[in-house]
This record gives structure tokens, sequence and C-alpha cells, in this order.
């Protein structure tokens, strides 16, 4: 039987597409908030996530422009991509509850109240980059 002080469980931050976006527009970095505020933890997204910011990524404007920037981070970042390609609100909803999950961070307001109520740990971005 193998030693449990050997055995390391890794825990992720999950972050949200409208974390990434709002941070984006104030000229902040989603993810690298959370590696600052989180040190040793790991960042987690979906599939669904590059999905959602590839789909206005995809369009003209200022908006567009952001979210090919956030996608642009993402390349360049450890993030740790989850295969489900379904629903954004749906999956942090399931998978928030697991062990391996410290917190998420979103600013959609609606998913941010659902997951309080289920007393999962959730922050939001401020304008200047802080978590809340």
């Amino acid at each position: 039987m193998a030693d449990n002080k050997y055995m390391v469980s890794y825990m992720y931050v999950i972050v949200d597409t409208s974390s990434m976006l709002f941070a984006m527009e104030s000229r902040k970095s989603a993810i690298d908030t959370v590696e600052l505020k989180y040190p040793g933890k790991g960042i987690l997204i979906s599939k669904g996530v590059i999905k959602e910011l590839s789909g206005i990524g995809s369009g003209k404007g200022k908006r567009a422009a952001t979210a090919r920037s956030c996608l642009e981070i993402l390349k360049l970042k450890n993030v740790k991509v989850d295969s489900n390609t379904g629903n954004v609100d749906r999956w942090i909803l399931s998978r928030a509850g697991e062990s391996d999950i410290y917190c998420v961070i979103t600013n959609d307001t609606e998913l941010f109240n659902r997951l309080r109520f289920k007393n999962i740990a959730v922050f939001k971005l401020s304008r200047n980059g802080i978590l809340k």
C-alpha cells in the first residue's frame, strides 16, 4: 500500500469565458491574475470555452479582437483543457464540485450565484484585475 504522505493531489482553478473577456477588456489577463493569486494551482478550462472564444473571435469589432487575444494567451500558458465541448456553464456546475477543484473564476452573475448556492468557492475579477 502506498504511503499517503507522498501522494500529491493537484488542485485546479476553473476560469470561465466571461472572466477572460472581462479581464482582457481591462487590458489584463485572467490567466496571469489566477497564476499570481494561486501559485501552485493549475488552471482548467473546457474545450467549450475555446469554442465560445473562437465563435466570438470570428466576428468583427472590439469584442472579437478581445476574444482572439484571449485565445492567444491560452496558447502561451500552461492551461489544462478538458475535452468537454458542451455547454460551458453546465460543465462548470458539474465539474466545480469535484475534489480537485480549488475554486471557480467567473464574471457571469447567474453562474456565480448558482455556484454560491451550491457552496462552491467562486470569485469575480474586478476592473483592476483583483479577485473578489
